[in-house]
């Protein structure tokens, strides 16, 4: 005979212990996938993070060291080719000459250029340098900055015995040591490097509508000095308009320098724009505007460039500098 009951009472812990097994189950497989979204999770913010840190660090290290040497030694290059001009040749000293062998309207000009210039420039780039000295690029110090730092020591050092007592013999002062030229170049490669980091960090983020990701050019390559008429007529060649009072003001140079020192290739008289503002530079077709680390910045189209960025000019933009605007015309 069956005993249904027994049969009943089967199926019943059959079915419970299925019923268990269905529960673990499906909490088990929601945790787990649960838990892998999380560590997802925590490995993308972790990314982010990271891409965060090594942005911020980029921009600290462009900032903060490498465009402020840049922007002095671009100065400081500005300023030399003027003083050659003014002497009518291309060097101070002839091979074995001393400061005895300049003619006394030389020496001025030669003194006054280490006086108002080229000495306080090179103290002012060795206090960015102590003062980010954590911010170096490299794990190591280039072997250039020691060498920097003694140029820098003995000219400070020759220039304030000379303005103490110019009377006495200096014929071993200021031609001793040679400037070590390798630490410009190593300041240009390293920002050259620091500003395709940025513009690749700029570019994941999107901006790659306004950022010119695509701008190899080599920093080292731009002579700021540089005067070469770009078109043989100026009926020719781009020009801004001041939206103030119309002025046109015609870019007839390859780099082309605005702010407010005297040597820029457009001076602008107000205290709220910087030294050394801004260029404009002609490359490959095309014209494109920097900024040279300002302090109120500038936008080009109501979008701020980015720190010592390149952005593609094109005709009627508008560019603005503190409270001032201009348009870029193409002719």
């Amino acid at each position: 005979m069956i005993d249904y009951d027994l049969i009943l009472n089967i199926i019943n812990t059959i079915l419970t212990a299925l019923s268990v097994i269905f529960i673990i189950f499906g909490w088990i497989i929601p945790y787990k996938q649960s838990q892998k979204q999380q560590k997802e999770q925590r490995k993308y913010d972790e990314s982010i993070s990271e891409k965060q840190y090594n942005k911020e660090k980029i921009d600290e290290q462009i900032s903060k060291l490498y465009v402020p040497l840049y922007t002095i030694s671009m100065e400081n290059k500005i300023q030399i080719n003027i003083l050659l001009k003014k002497l009518n040749r291309n060097y101070v000293f002839a091979k074995g000459e001393t400061i005895n062998n300049l003619t006394e309207s030389d020496l001025v000009l030669w003194i006054n250029f280490l006086k108002n210039h080229f000495v306080p420039n090179l103290n002012r780039m060795k206090e960015i340098l102590n003062n980010n000295i954590h911010l170096i690029y490299e794990p190591n110090l280039p072997s250039s900055y020691q060498r920097f730092l003694k140029y820098t020591l003995k000219l400070t050092t020759d220039l304030n015995l000379y303005l103490n007592d110019p009377n006495i013999d200096h014929s071993n002062s200021f031609v001793d040591e040679n400037y070590p030229s390798d630490f410009d170049i190593y300041i240009n490669k390293t920002l050259d490097k620091l500003l395709q980091l940025q513009r690749n960090c700029l570019s994941q983020n999107d901006n790659r509508n306004t950022i010119v990701s695509n701008f190899d050019v080599n920093i080292n390559n731009i002579d700021y000095s540089e005067k070469t008429i770009v078109f043989d007529s100026e009926d020719n060649s781009p020009y801004l308009i001041d939206l103030q009072n119309n002025e046109k003001i015609v870019i007839n140079s390859r780099q082309f320098i605005i702010g407010r020192k005297s040597n820029c290739n457009y001076v602008i008289d107000n205290i709220r724009v910087s030294s050394l503002s801004l260029m404009i530079i002609y490359e490959d077709g095309n014209w494109y505007i920097m900024d040279l680390n300002t302090m109120n910045g500038t936008s080009l189209n109501n979008i701020k460039i980015p720190t010592n960025s390149k952005m593609l000019l094109q005709d009627k933009s508008i560019i603005q500098i503190a409270n001032l605007k201009y348009k870029f015309c193409l002719n």
